[in-house]
């Protein structure tokens, strides 16, 4: 059996840490892993679901700032670790660890390092927080990637303009990249009348309510203020329209506040965490994407999955999933008046969305767990 480790720099909730729970569940029969991440965000019970299935292995200085001392302290911890291990295989998840996780290896004398970034920062549209958003101020990451890409076999994209980007930054070769988009359980969203009808009911939705809904990380590049200024448009013209959004992240207080109005009134739900994510998309009637930065959108694929008809931006390998106006609607980041209108089109027309959501979830069932998981272990 063979050892694999896997590095990452947080397993805080979101896309990159759903896909690594999802590798070591999936492959757990086939392969011997080990998760090294940082402590950061990590709560008590945090990791209690992959203790069965690996070894968890916190390496303390390993965080997403930039700090020489710690970044070197957690250089040296995982180069110690791949020696005494003697894995087969190093897959290392996000930019940070990435970057050390490479050089580890490949000092270490690791044969196989494989890289999956989860989305790039060097796309056009990546305006992240905390991320230079003049291409100046990205070069020194750039040439740092171009360096530790010289270690791996293998790099991992989610989508073909992901590939492109890549390779034409040299951060890898044509041979070496491999596209591994995003995969789901699908069986998971197929979700019925009758327990929408009970959703509905635990949500304390009446008939005529119409749910606006978005699931994710409560983070600035997600772009919650664009979805909720483009509610207020919405529900000007339409009071029927009601707004959740489930998730949690550094902007939960910042966004219940400027809102308090709309949350008191009862028409905006911030719903935090949730593990039960069928119980909102079986209630909703229209899933909002609005990010300024979106690797692939998993939170969007599950939702086309469940029947949702979707508004999502243009960005990253979102347009690799939707189709504008056949299985969902594209709008421009930050563009607010485009996504009410687009939630003022679809809520006026239940065939509409019935329409959108059915070819959205036909759509959806070419992104499947086992086929993504089937690709990243033909690597290992």
């Amino acid at each position: 059996m063979k050892k694999i480790g896997l590095v990452i720099t947080r397993m805080v909730k979101g896309g990159a840490s759903h896909i690594v729970r999802s590798i070591i569940h999936g492959g757990k029969d086939q392969f011997e892993f080990t998760l090294f991440a940082g402590p950061q965000n990590i709560s008590d019970n945090e990791l209690d679901d992959l203790k069965p299935d690996c070894k968890i292995k916190l390496i303390p200085s390993l965080g997403r700032e930039i700090n020489p001392f710690n970044d070197l302290m957690a250089y040296l911890h995982l180069k110690r670790e791949f020696i005494a291990n003697k894995f087969d295989v190093v897959h290392t998840h996000t930019s940070k660890a990435g970057f050390l996780g490479r050089f580890a290896a490949s000092k270490a004398g690791i044969p196989r390092i494989i890289h999956t970034p989860h989305g790039t920062i060097y796309s056009a549209d990546s305006r992240i927080k905390g991320v230079p958003a003049l291409s100046i101020g990205k070069y020194p990451f750039l040439v740092a990637e171009r360096i530790a890409g010289r270690r791996q076999n293998f790099l991992t994209v989610l989508s073909r303009s992901e590939r492109d980007i890549s390779i034409g930054l040299k951060l890898s070769t044509i041979e070496d990249t491999v596209i591994v988009p995003n995969g789901i359980d699908l069986a998971k969203f197929n979700l019925d009348n009758a327990f929408r009808s009970q959703s509905r009911k635990t949500l304390c939705l009446s008939e005529s309510d119409i749910l606006i809904f978005n699931a994710g990380r409560l983070s600035h590049e997600k772009g919650h203020s664009v979805l909720i200024s483009s509610f207020r448009q919405a529900y000007s013209t339409n009071k029927s329209l009601k707004l959740g959004i489930a998730g949690d992240g550094p902007l939960m207080q910042e966004l219940a506040g400027a809102n308090r109005d709309l949350i008191n009134s009862g028409v905006f739900k911030l719903y935090g965490h949730t593990d039960d994510i069928c119980l909102y998309l079986s209630a909703a009637d229209i899933f909002v994407m609005p990010s300024f930065y979106e690797g692939f959108g998993l939170s969007l694929l599950e939702a086309m999955a469940s029947g949702l008809p979707a508004i999502a931006s243009d960005v990253g390998g979102i347009p690799e999933i939707v189709e504008n106006e056949k299985d969902g609607f594209l709008v421009n980041p930050g563009d607010a008046a485009a996504i009410a209108s687009r939630i003022l089109e679809l809520s006026s027309s239940s065939d509409a969305r019935s329409k959108i959501g059915s070819c959205g979830k036909t759509k959806s069932q070419g992104y499947s767990v086992q086929e993504m998981l089937r690709k990243y272990f033909a690597l290992y």
